[in-house]
């Protein structure tokens, strides 16, 4: 029992000694954007939150075997090694961070993607979970730019420093889309995050304190799917915290309902901006 004991003890002190060391964070966009007021104020709020920042900034004829091995090297060389990527602006347009393409560099997938950044070593069928978490703000002007970032601050920030409504954060919504294939063992997943965690009596382990979610589940079978499609809409309208959506999908829609680029203009969920996942 002692040394059960004792080995709580050395993974708890492991853990906060983890806790203390920086988070170094890479970014990689293009040159025209250094100067950029916009890209400062992010770099400020994230240096605020306690990220050490390291910057590329790279001209628009990169490869993305250039920057794969600058993010490599800076992987191998800082210490402890970046935990985040984040790449800003499209594969294409006028501030271009070019991307995976089928067949370069090899890979395992058909589809275009960031996936060899994270991936550190060559993309094989047996190297493809990233090291680093990647993410990407695709925008083409500068306009779509300031919207993505202050979209990012006002979560992040500017929500809890004003008077904002924000109890839409205790609200989870999630979705068993309406295909019969399968229909079992997503509804499952649904069911475990609803009975487990999304709700008003689990209890937050660290702290003991009831989590007071509110839960908002769609299970397969859907009577309607055109209706089922415009519940999901004004769930969302209305303001949810996180949406988790289990079924088919792919890089234009989710599907049954097909929920597709266009219908995101029907959102009115301003300033109300859901995490959201989606498993197949």
């Amino acid at each position: 029992m002692f040394r059960f004991f004792l080995l709580f003890i050395l993974l708890n002190l492991i853990f906060e000694l983890h806790a203390l060391l920086p988070v170094n964070y890479l970014i990689v966009a293009n040159e025209e954007i250094e100067d950029y007021t916009t890209f400062n104020e992010f770099i400020e709020w994230k240096t605020t939150k306690g990220y050490q920042i390291t910057t590329n900034f790279v001209e628009i004829s990169a490869t993305v075997e250039e920057i794969d091995t600058w993010v490599e090297d800076q992987y191998n060389t800082i210490d402890p090694a970046p935990e985040f990527l984040l790449i800003l602006g499209d594969v294409d347009g006028l501030y271009p961070v070019p991307s995976q393409i089928d067949g370069f560099p090899a890979g395992p997938s058909e589809m275009v993607s960031d996936l060899v950044y994270g991936v550190i070593g060559d993309v094989t069928n047996t190297n493809r979970v990233p090291q680093i978490q990647v993410g990407r703000l695709p925008f083409q002007t500068l306009d779509e730019f300031d919207i993505m970032i202050e979209k990012t601050l006002w979560y992040e920030r500017d929500q809890f420093i004003s008077n904002a409504d924000i109890s839409y954060l205790e609200n989870v919504l999630g979705e068993s889309n309406n295909n019969d294939n399968y229909w079992d063992w997503r509804n499952s997943l649904v069911e475990y995050g609803m009975g487990n965690y999304f709700n008003d009596t689990a209890a937050n382990p660290y702290t003991g304190n009831t989590n007071n979610i509110n839960g908002i589940a769609y299970y397969y079978p859907h009577a309607d799917t055109t209706a089922l499609m415009q519940n999901i809409i004004d769930e969302i309208t209305e303001g949810v915290g996180f949406y988790y959506y289990i079924g088919n999908a792919d890089k234009f829609q989710l599907k049954f309902p097909f929920f597709t680029i266009d219908h995101l203009n029907q959102l009115q969920n301003f300033q109300k901006y859901p995490i959201v996942y989606i498993g197949g």
